[in-house]
Parts: C-alpha cells; structure tokens; sequence
C-alpha cells in the first residue's frame, strides 16, 4: 500500500481487490450488526448535479473511529464506458483525527455492499441454496457472486443484463470458480434459490408470480424513492427485512412505490438485520424473504477498519486468501 505524507495509506481500487477478504468482511460486518451501533446512520449530504448527484457520507463507531465517503452518481457514463461511481472514502485516527488512508471510493462500496447481502443471505436464503441468479453484470453484480458463494453452497449461476458482451464476462468470471454460470434472458428465475438484484432500475425487473415460494432476494438498487427493481405484490408477499427502518422507510423505492400503489400498508414495519441476526431471531429459510439494501457509511467504516487492521502489517492476519478478481464499473450501488 502506498504511503503520502506523514502515515496516510493510499488503497486504490486494484490494490483493494488484490487485498480485500469477503470473508473478512462479511465477519465483521455481522458481528457489527449484531452488536447493534451499526445500524444508527449519520445523516448523509446529497447535491444534486446537471449530470448526477454527489453524496457525502460519514460515519463513526463505538471506539470514536470515523470516516467519511464522497462520491459523485452519473448514470451518463454507463453508456460511455466509464464509471458510474467515482470517489473517496478517507478514514480518520481516533485520537488526533488526523487521516490515516484513502480508499477507493466504488471499490469499497461494491465490497461492503455485498458483504452485507452475503450476511443477510447466509440467516435469510433456505439451507442447500444452489442457484443464484444475478441481474446486472456490472461491478455490484460480480461483487455478489463472489461474496454470495462464500455463505452459500452455490453450484449455478445465472447473469441477466441487457448487454450480452458484459453479461458473458460475469458468467466466465464465475466458471473460473467452478461454478456452472450461464448467460439467461429470464427464464432462470423461475429456479431460482437467490436473486441478486444489481441495477439502477426505475421499474420492476421481473413479475413475482414467476418465483418459487422460499427464494431469497437482495435487492440493492432501490436507494432512492424513485427506483425500484421489484413489484408491489411481491413486497406484499414477503418479509423484507432492512438495514435500518429509519432509513429504509425514507429511501427506499421498493417500499415507497409498493405503499404509493397500496400494496403495503402506510404504517408497514419490516425486520431490521440487527433482528434477524440475534439469538432470538426469527428463522426465515423457508420463507419468501427480501433484504432491501440502502447502504450506510457505517458499513464503510467496519469494512475499512477491518481492511486496515488486516493488512497495514506483514503479519497481518488473514481470514482467507482468496483472490478478489473483479473488474467492471457499472451498475455500483451508494
């Protein structure tokens, strides 16, 4: 890791994916939740911009250990080939407050985004989950194929995206892991254990009615009131659980849109991570179930400090080895 000034560590996104531990992180972001400060989001900053939108987030722990992220949204550069997060996460000491590294911003975000999916997955998605059917074949997408099949005993993989040139890179990805992955157009959904919903849509992906009852669904790409990637009925028909209602409520377009339409009551509570992942937790494996991801900077904290903690030194320890190939930009989720 390169080193500017006087202590500050530079992790750019290739260095972070050559180093990262979906395994390490996922640990630390569900012993974070079941300890329970991780889901008390800071309030974030967003401007609205002629071509997107910039965000800053920030965050602290327990211990006092904070950090901010600032990232700019453009969707204009998707069909441009260029990235449609760019940004910082910078991490600050807890007693001189003085910055201590810089990450890249869309690579942690895909990282932790994930990992946290796979830490509802592995309590919400039933036991033997084999077939795991992603939409989206950008950076988020192949983000959750490698974290999913960490928690999960996946053998298929299913990519859906409208781009079939991509769509192909994801699945050669996921046989590289010795995966059975494939290229589909929809059909696979009817199969499927898990659904990773990975896009920016504004409408519906696919009608509920064509699920099996038990599947497990992240739905990641609902971050804004205006955008939702699953239908009314299907919200209605499942247990959602979320990060945090406060934010979930507020943010979420999957909920909004499904109360707006009727299909969820105005007074709607769903499950809270923290929740689920307690010893007194319900057991959902058998159930319909949906994990509505917003994201919180939080969650950048716990990945960002894990990440430090496990590799500042040549001793460092590891809780798995594996390479973290990635690539792709597009369809990353805030």
């Amino acid at each position: 890791m390169k080193r500017i000034g006087a202590g500050v560590t530079m992790i750019g996104a290739e260095e972070f994916w050559s180093c990262f531990s979906y395994v390490g992180a996922i640990h630390a972001l569900r012993e974070a939740f079941i300890d329970g400060w991780v889901r008390n989001p800071a309030p974030s900053l967003g401007l609205p911009l002629s071509s997107g939108e910039l965000l800053v987030m920030a965050s602290r722990n327990p211990a006092d250990s904070a950090g901010v992220k600032v990232l700019s949204l453009t969707p204009g550069n998707v069909p441009r080939g260029r990235a449609f997060i760019n940004g910082i996460y910078v991490q600050f000491d807890r007693l001189t407050n003085e910055v201590t590294a810089v990450f890249d911003g869309a690579a942690l975000t895909a990282g932790r985004t994930a990992a946290v999916s796979a830490v509802a997955s592995e309590r919400l998605a039933r036991k033997g989950a084999e077939t795991l059917v992603v939409i989206g074949a950008g950076a988020q997408a192949r983000a959750h194929v490698n974290a999913i099949t960490r928690v999960l005993p996946i053998a298929k993989v299913a990519v859906i995206d409208n781009d079939p040139v991509r769509a192909e890179s994801l699945a050669a990805h996921a046989r590289a892991q010795r995966l059975d992955a494939f290229v589909d157009h929809g059909s696979a959904i009817a199969a499927a254990d898990v659904i990773c919903t990975c896009t920016n849509a504004s409408r519906p992906l696919f009608e509920s009615e064509r699920l099996k009852d038990g599947v497990h669904i992240n739905a990641i790409g609902g971050y804004t009131p205006q955008h939702r990637e699953l239908d009314g009925p299907l919200m209605a028909h499942s247990r959602v659980v979320v990060e945090t209602r406060e934010l979930a409520l507020r943010e979420s377009g999957d909920i909004i849109l499904a109360q707006a339409e009727g299909h969820l009551e105005a007074e709607f509570m769903p499950l809270e991570l923290s929740d689920v992942l307690g010893p007194d937790g319900p057991d959902l494996r058998d159930t319909t179930t949906v994990f509505e991801s917003i994201g919180m900077a939080s969650e950048d904290l716990v990945v960002a400090a894990d990440f430090l903690a496990r590799h500042r030194g040549p001793g460092s320890a590891r809780f798995d080895e594996e390479p973290a190939t990635h690539g792709g930009d597009a369809n990353a989720r805030i």
